[in-house]
């Protein structure tokens, strides 16, 4: 089992909104060494500016040069929070829809592939979505963040040290 959060390394994959941002400024009041990830697709791999790095949600390789910087510079995160899947509550469709989709599932599933399976030491890892079920009946669904819970989950069967967190956080 997993202890509450102490002084280690937290990499967060998080999303830019104020909810987030709310939940990074808690982790490093908490004396947390936090990296912050944002999906920028208009880059090519990687950009590091400080504590904060922008990656390419669509470039698989990206998620490997991710892995090499933080091996290189000797982060272990022991808590992964990925939040790229909280969205705006409104319907979406289209390049949208395959948009959230690399955002959400894709990412979850590049990273399983060039983080969680390169280190072996004990994590968890937090999926934030929300719209995946009906909290105050009258909430906008998007179906197509259901993957998410499938990959988040299953996570922890291939993986056994990592534990897994699906949260819908509902707004």
């Amino acid at each position: 089992m997993f202890s509450p959060i102490t002084k280690r390394n937290v990499a967060d994959i998080a999303n830019k909104n104020n909810t987030i941002d709310g939940f990074i400024s808690y982790l490093i009041s908490c004396k947390q060494k936090v990296i912050t990830v944002y999906a920028d697709k208009n880059i090519d791999q990687i950009i590091v500016e400080g504590q904060t790095i922008r990656i390419n949600p669509f470039s698989e390789q990206a998620y490997q040069c991710l892995y090499d910087y933080l091996q290189k510079n000797q982060y272990r995160p022991s808590f992964i929070t990925h939040a790229w899947a909280v969205t705006a509550s409104d319907y979406i469709q289209g390049q949208d829809s395959i948009n959230r989709q690399f955002s959400g599932f894709y990412s979850l599933f590049f990273i399983q592939k060039h983080l969680l399976n390169h280190f072996n030491h004990n994590m968890r890892l937090i999926v934030l979505i929300n719209g995946i079920t009906q909290i105050s009946g009258r909430d906008i669904i998007h179906p197509e963040k259901g993957a998410l819970l499938g990959a988040g989950k299953g996570n922890s069967y291939e993986m056994p040290h990592v534990e897994a967190l699906c949260l819908d956080v509902g707004f």
